[in-house]
């Protein structure tokens, strides 16, 4: 099939998960027809935001592709060019697939649209263009966004994150109206692929499955390496532990190494939840796009009338009280990674520290659970890898 599958996004849509079975299933794609190409990035496509910024900026992004200077982002746009042209030339009848939502958010000037055709030419060389973009309820994005937000240094609230967010220019990133109007006003709204991301939601393997569809596969079929479905959004707890951080409120100012190891932490062992606005902020919030959303279903999701709708239930019911729902065991693994580096701490250190937590071992082991108290030498590390 002579065609380019553009995946935007938008952000906190399951693109992660997109991303992680292409990048997995590579070889077996090829032999179907389609080239996920690994000359932007071998798993998400994120060359594509770095060349739409079109000069060196002090940012993540460029940082992960080594740019500090003004000399090496020249480099790296020459680069990134030719192995895309080379990549895409060597595979002239493959259905090439690419995927980054940073497009959703960074592609939004003139300037950034003509970089981006310019990045992608030799693609589109006889082959037309699809623009595939998921879309969920803006206070759903939002509320997932937050944590996210969180974990790069955000010290506010969520109601304070989402009334910033109800006027210029931050509104703009919620804005689907003015998102679609924008790629359609580049390619042709002819192009645009827009889906309900509540509906991908339910399927067996949530959005890769629509998304895998989309592309001709069968993702039930046997064979398919599927990526882990992750919540990683936090509960009241641990968002309150981090803003904390983020803020300084704590009056603690951490070593670099153990600020980083304590954040791995609230990422890996703490349980996953949900921080949730006030109802009347969430209402306001969502209301503030109702105008913009009534035009995207009326000019795509005609047969979805409820794409954009929102589940009220969990916002009506009293937050919960921020409280501690983290293992014995998840704790001595923190105390051993801040002391211990990591490394299983002595039998002795481990008991006393346990005393100290829980009152006595007969006492923390009936509260926890029944596993045994872990022992040094199969106590893992705290600072486990990212999920």
């Amino acid at each position: 099939m002579n065609q380019v599958t553009l995946h935007i996004g938008t952000t906190k849509t399951g693109s992660t998960s997109i991303q992680s079975f292409m990048a997995a299933n590579r070889e077996r794609l090829a032999e179907q027809g389609i080239l996920y190409p690994r000359s932007l990035g071998e798993v998400p496509h994120n060359a594509i935001p770095v060349f739409l910024q079109g000069r060196q900026r002090q940012t993540q992004l460029q940082e992960t592709h080594n740019i500090r200077t003004q000399a090496d982002y020249e480099k790296f746009e020459r680069r990134v060019q030719a192995a895309l042209a080379e990549e895409t030339a060597a595979h002239p009848d493959k259905h090439i697939v690419i995927s980054s939502e940073h497009m959703h958010s960074r592609c939004t000037t003139p300037e950034h649209f003509a970089r981006l055709k310019t990045l992608l030419a030799p693609a589109l060389e006889g082959r037309r263009l699809r623009i595939v973009v998921y879309l969920r309820p803006q206070i759903d994005h939002a509320v997932a966004l937050y944590s996210t937000m969180l974990r790069h240094g955000l010290e506010e609230d969520v109601d304070s994150f989402l009334a910033r967010h109800m006027h210029p220019p931050k509104r703009g990133y919620f804005n689907f109206r003015k998102l679609l109007e924008r790629w359609g006003r580049e390619f042709g709204p002819e192009v645009l692929e827009v889906r309900a991301f509540a509906a991908a939601k339910g399927l067996p393997h949530g959005v890769v499955s629509d998304f895998a569809a989309l592309l001709g596969l069968d993702p039930e079929a046997p064979g398919w390496e599927q990526p882990e479905r992750e919540n990683t959004s936090m509960g009241v707890w641990a968002a309150g532990v981090l803003q904390a951080l983020n803020s300084g409120e704590t009056g603690m100012e951490l070593p670099p190494h153990a600020d980083f190891q304590l954040r791995q932490w609230l990422r890996n062992e703490v349980p996953p939840g949900k921080v949730l606005p006030g109802l009347d902020t969430a209402r306001a919030f969502q209301k503030s796009f109702a105008g913009g959303n009534k035009w995207v279903a009326a000019q795509y999701f005609k047969d979805r009338p409820g794409a954009l709708k929102v589940d009220w239930t969990p916002f009506e019911t009293p937050p919960p009280q921020p409280q501690q729902d983290v293992s014995p065991e998840a704790l001595i693994r923190l105390a051993e990674t801040m002391m211990y580096c990591g490394k299983p701490a002595p039998e002795r250190w481990v008991r006393r520290w346990w005393r100290r937590l829980f009152g006595s071992e007969e006492e923390a082991q009936a509260a926890s659970a029944p596993a045994p108290l872990p022992r040094p030498e199969s106590s893992p590390s705290g600072s486990g890898s990212p999920g």
